[in-house]
């Protein structure tokens, strides 16, 4: 399925195990090692380097192994006030009190 990114699920699986791959490079650590410490398989830790499908438990295990937690909330962000989107609501609430009391003087 193409996604509106241009890439194929499994394109971007295998995008986001590459930089997981390069990240734990970086570290100078093996899949074993993170493994390991995550209480997965090195099974588990290749096919999430491979984009070859793998559970969300897996990916935030293997993450907080090579730390590299804020990519976990980069998908959920945690939300906020939306200034505008304020604005915009305190705006219609004024057009419809204004228009109620147009209403109710017309009467």
């Amino acid at each position: 399925m193409e996604s509106s990114l241009g890439k194929t699920n499994q394109e971007i699986a295998s995008d986001l195990g590459e930089q997981i791959k390069n990240a734990r490079l970086q570290l100078n650590r093996t899949q074993a090692d993170v493994a390991l410490q995550a209480n997965i398989s090195r099974r588990a830790v290749q096919a999430l380097e491979a984009g070859d499908g793998s559970s969300l438990e897996t990916f935030i295990a293997v993450c907080r192994c090579i730390g590299k937690t804020d990519w976990i909330y980069a998908f959920a962000p945690t939300p906020t006030v939306n200034p505008m989107l304020v604005l915009q609501l305190k705006t219609r609430a004024e057009k419809m009190i204004r228009k109620r009391a147009v209403k109710r003087s017309a009467l």
